[in-house]
């Protein structure tokens, strides 16, 4: 999962903001979390889970600052964090 994250992060030119085996490990354990805290919803509506965790990996990205050799790219980044991160 940490590399994973690393190349996350690598793949839209940001350095990640704590390493990377450690933003995976605090994912997964959010990830156990909203599973255990799951609350009854309709069939077929969304899991929030997912909306969730892309909120969180977006401020990530927001954090972090650009890979090496890579220019600030502001807006670039924003949007391809949007593309990154997982949809709900």
């Amino acid at each position: 999962m940490g590399r994973l994250t690393e190349r996350l992060f690598a793949e839209i030119g940001r350095e990640p903001p704590a390493p990377p085996i450690e933003i995976a490990g605090a994912l997964m354990a959010l990830t156990h979390g909203l599973a255990l805290q799951r609350r009854p919803r309709p069939q077929g509506s969304p899991d929030p889970a997912g909306h969730m965790i892309k909120l969180i990996l977006k401020g990530l990205f927001e954090i972090s600052r650009p890979g090496a050799g890579e220019p600030d790219a502001g807006g670039k980044a924003r949007k391809d964090a949007d593309r990154a991160a997982p949809s709900r």
